[in-house]
């Protein structure tokens, strides 16, 4: 669904529930109304979370095409509709309306439980993937350039352990993070409306950590690996 299509959905749905509250079933008596300031600070701390969001999206150089147009729409959609609804609290004077709103963006735009978390792991998630193709050598050019200079006559044991240990990390990570960024990306609100998201979120963000550690340890080994080949052949 394009970001206009989402942004008219947003617009008409808001239309319906001001239109519905201002009808009969106003006439149902006095409610306990939501605090208007409260809920106008929880819109606004939504949107600066989500403003940070976008930040952190715009500074990774990794995130693909793909996942950075998906997350981009998903982004706007909900800057659109708690926009709308910040409107809506700030000027109703209706407390059926003001109400509703106020119990339904959190669910409708779930910024801390969803797209934050989105965001986050998809960064992650395509961070630790951009880097497959760059330290996995088919050629194992390092290996063979070790047993030629352990032929000249250096200590390459040392520097050969290290990339194994390298090697060892960068593959679990990156069998770990395959397919995360997708499968986070086809969360909805609607995740949550049957219990589900929070658990979908929990499993995806331990696996990014998960993957995340072991990238980091393997490009801890695979540095080391080349600063001891560096030192083994300066004995030549």
């Amino acid at each position: 669904m394009k970001t206009k299509t989402r942004n008219l959905i947003t617009a008409t749905v808001i239309a319906a529930i001001t239109l519905s509250m201002a009808g009969p079933a106003m006439a149902a008596g006095p409610i306990a109304t939501v605090d208007r300031e409260e809920c106008l600070l929880q819109i606004d701390s939504s949107l600066n979370e989500l403003n940070t969001a976008a930040a952190d999206l715009g500074a990774s150089a990794t995130v693909t095409d793909e996942h950075r147009d998906a997350l981009e729409e998903i982004l706007a959609y909900a800057q659109n509709g708690l926009t709308a609804a910040q409107t809506i609290v700030s000027t109703t004077g209706s407390p059926y309306i003001l109400n509703d709103v106020c119990r339904s963006f959190d669910t409708d735009y779930p910024v801390d439980g969803l797209i934050v978390p989105q965001v986050e792991i998809t960064i992650v998630a395509d961070q630790i993937s951009a880097s497959e193709s760059i330290v996995i050598d088919p050629d194992d050019t390092f290996l063979h350039a070790a047993a030629a200079a352990s032929i000249a006559g250096a200590d390459m044991t040392e520097a050969v352990a290290l990339y194994e240990r390298a090697m060892v990390q960068f593959s679990k990570a990156f069998d770990l993070i395959d397919g995360v960024a997708d499968s986070v990306l086809s969360i909805t609100p609607s995740y949550f409306e049957i219990g589900l998201g929070s658990a979908f979120i929990a499993t995806y963000d331990r696996e990014a950590t998960t993957a995340l550690t072991h990238w980091t340890s393997g490009w801890t080994y695979y540095k080391a690996a080349y600063a001891s080949y560096d030192e083994a052949i300066a004995t030549l």
